[in-house]
């Protein structure tokens, strides 16, 4: 479902297999690792309805969204501090809900 790479004790997705879509559940942790980014593009273009990010991830990478069409709703961590350049360029249909998160900067 998620291609992913781990370095320094953490988790990283870094993309997605080519049939992904619907409801998306991103772990928390992979092999035992926090999952603390989604790296730049890591779901272009996919079919996805909607995602739920876990708390444990603080950085979400450029375009990591961008284009997906079907996207409605993102469940955005409450630990995430700073927004990345057109992660969700072409989500029309986008409903964010925060939890609680503390952006401090957008890109």
């Amino acid at each position: 479902m998620f291609e992913y790479e781990i370095s320094n004790g953490e988790a990283a997705i870094t993309g997605h297999s080519p049939n992904l879509s619907g409801n998306v559940v991103i772990p928390s942790t992979i092999e035992g690792y926090p999952v603390t980014s989604l790296n730049d593009f890591c779901f272009m273009h996919s079919n996805i309805s909607s995602v739920s990010i876990p708390d444990s991830v603080i950085n979400i990478g450029m375009s990591a969204f961008s284009d997906c069409r079907m996207l409605e709703a993102v469940i955005m961590p409450k630990n995430l501090t700073s927004i990345s350049p057109y992660m969700f360029y072409g989500c029309h249909s986008l409903i964010l809900q925060n939890r609680g998160c503390e952006v401090h900067a957008i890109d």
